[in-house]
């Protein structure tokens, strides 16, 4: 008894498989990682623009950014730019730290220049603020 249920359940089995079309599978997969793939783009093109939001609503007139990059899987960031003397850069550190897309801003790299002080802003992204 025991042995025809099983044979029955092998021939179930086969018949599914000759069934199976095994280049729309394949199809199948490669799409669903595309779209894996593009649905993670389109959260960080998200998250890029609330960053960018940010530093330009708090950024002051006499800071200049010059580079920034963002790792959005760390929820980190780095900020490269001038400021015109510390105490405008102190500023712009506390505007940046009341920003809600900021859980963390420090401060390193600062060099006085003809022109004012070169720095850093290296800091975290604030994960409920992103979603």
């Amino acid at each position: 008894l025991i042995e025809g249920q099983t044979a029955e359940i092998q021939e179930s089995i086969t018949l599914m498989d000759k069934g199976r079309d095994k280049n729309k599978e394949r199809e199948i997969l490669v799409f669903s990682d595309k779209l894996g793939k593009l649905n993670n783009l389109l959260k960080s093109r998200i998250y890029i623009s609330k960053f960018t939001k940010a530093l330009e609503e708090t950024v002051l007139p006499q800071v200049v950014y010059t580079d920034f990059s963002v790792d959005i899987e760390k929820r980190s960031f780095e900020i490269k730019g001038q400021a015109a003397s510390y105490g405008v850069l102190a500023s712009q550190m506390f505007k940046l730290e009341r920003e809600p897309v900021f859980s963390v801003v420090g401060l390193s790299n600062t060099v006085v220049q003809l022109g004012g002080v070169n720095f850093v802003f290296r800091g975290s992204l604030n994960p409920a603020y992103l979603k």
